[in-house]
C-alpha cells in the first residue's frame, strides 16, 4: 500500500503536480512526499507554482527596448550642447550607457558629457528639456551671449583688435555693415569684459589691451 502511494506521488510530480497537490492526492504529509520525490532522484523547485525543477521555463531576460534617439547635429554652431544632444544624453541614461559611449555618440569627450550631468541632474534624474532652460539661463547671466569662440561675432571682433581697432571703432563698423542683424551688435564694454576675462586669446590683443 505505501509502495503504491509512493509509486503515485513521484508519477504525479513526474506528470507536473507540486508535491504539495501530489501529496493531497494520494493522501500523505506533503514532507513525505517531497522525501520519496527526492528518492527518486528528482529535483523540485520552490516557489507558488512547485513542482520539478526541470520543467521549469528558463526566464529570458528582455533587452531593454531602445528609444529613438534624434539624429544629430546634437551641437549648436557654437560647439555647445543643444537641445537634440540633450535628449541624447536622457534616452542613453535610461539605457544605462556609459559616459564614453554617450559622448562618443555626441562627438564630444566624456568629460564634457560628465559636466553636463552633474551640473542638470535633479533629484537623481537628468531632463533634457530642463537641462536646456538651465543652460540657456547660464549663458543669459554670464553677459552677451552672442559674443562666443568660434562664432561670426567673435571672428569679426577678434580680426578687428587684432588690426588694431578699438572697441568704439570694432562697434562703430558693425552697425554700418550689420544695420538689421541684431546677433552682430556688440558694445565696446563687452569687448573689453571678453577681452579682461582672457576669453580672447590672442597674443596681439592681450597686447593691445595691456598699452591701455
Amino acid at each position: 500500500m505505501r509502495t503504491a502511494k509512493r509509486l503515485e506521488v513521484v508519477g504525479l510530480v513526474a506528470s507536473g503536480w507540486s508535491s504539495q497537490a501530489a501529496a493531497d492526492r494520494v493522501g500523505v504529509s506533503r514532507s513525505i512526499a517531497r522525501l520519496w520525490v527526492r528518492l527518486a532522484g528528482m529535483r523540485l523547485q520552490r516557489g507558488r507554482l512547485g513542482g520539478l525543477a526541470e520543467q521549469r521555463k528558463p526566464r529570458v531576460k528582455r533587452p531593454r527596448p531602445r528609444a529613438d534617439a534624434p539624429a544629430g547635429p546634437f551641437l549648436d554652431s557654437n560647439g555647445r550642447l543643444d537641445l537634440a544632444g540633450r535628449v541624447l544624453i536622457q534616452i542613453r541614461l535610461l539605457e544605462a550607457c556609459s559616459y564614453r559611449r554617450i559622448a562618443a555618440e555626441l562627438g564630444v569627450a566624456a568629460s564634457t558629457v560628465s559636466r553636463e550631468i552633474a551640473a542638470h541632474v535633479v533629484d537623481g534624474k537628468y531632463r533634457a528639456v530642463q537641462a536646456q532652460q538651465a543652460a540657456a539661463k547660464a549663458r543669459h547671466r554670464t553677459g552677451n551671449p552672442k559674443l562666443v569662440p568660434g562664432g561670426e561675432l567673435w571672428q569679426i571682433v577678434v580680426a578687428g583688435l587684432n588690426h588694431k581697432l578699438s572697441p568704439e571703432q570694432i562697434t562703430g563698423r558693425l552697425r554700418l555693415e550689420y544695420p538689421d542683424r541684431h546677433d552682430m551688435q556688440v558694445s565696446p564694454e563687452a569687448t573689453l569684459l571678453c577681452l579682461s576675462s582672457g576669453r580672447l586669446l590672442s597674443q596681439r590683443v592681450m597686447a593691445w589691451v595691456s598699452v591701455r
